[in-house]
């Protein structure tokens, strides 16, 4: 997919709250599978659209949602369905 594109699909989904997007999302909303998927999001990480911040999870830095909460939405993010506690510590680096 072109970037131009890719960067309107995910604004679109931005503009719903949407900024952090796992491997399989991505495939869903850009339309994509295998190895030119995987080309895709090559590319917008060369480009600096996309940011990989663990395996399999990427965040939309063109986002208007991304700040100081977004480490807090990545460790969510990876652990769907199980509670959350984040140390002062860690909050504060």
């Amino acid at each position: 997919m072109r970037t131009v594109d890719a960067i309107k699909v995910m604004s679109g989904w931005d503009r719903q709250g949407m900024y952090l997007f796992d491997t399989n999302a991505l495939a869903l909303i850009l339309r994509e599978t295998g190895d030119k998927l995987r080309a895709t999001i090559k590319s917008l990480m060369a480009d600096g659209i996309i940011r990989r911040v663990a395996r399999g999870l990427y965040v939309y830095l063109l986002s208007r949602d991304v700040g100081a909460n977004t480490i807090y939405d990545i460790t969510l993010k990876l652990r769907q369905g199980r509670y959350v506690c984040e140390s002062f510590e860690s909050a504060g680096a």
